[in-house]
């Protein structure tokens, strides 16, 4: 299960499908530290891994979600808090 500041950061990188998105950016987004990002994007990158999303992560770039239209709603499910119940 995803902590709430990882699930944030999930949440910002699904509205940002394809795009990448910096640390710096994601910082400013969710009024969080640049540290304290890099840490949660870790978690979120392990979810990723283990529901099967694309995440992609390229140093000195950002991070994105590679996600095709139909995996949207995927995404949708997974964000709802009764995925996990």
């Amino acid at each position: 299960m995803l902590s709430d500041k990882a699930m944030r950061i999930l949440k910002v990188l699904a509205l940002n499908n394809g795009t990448m998105v910096t640390v710096k950016m994601l910082g400013v987004c969710l009024d969080m530290s640049e540290r304290s990002v890099s840490m949660y994007l870790k978690e979120v990158s392990e979810f990723c891994q283990t529901h099967q999303i694309a995440y992609i992560s390229k140093r000195g770039v950002g991070v994105c979600l590679d996600l095709p239209d139909s995996d949207a709603d995927i995404l949708k499910k997974i964000t709802e808090p009764s995925y996990y119940d």
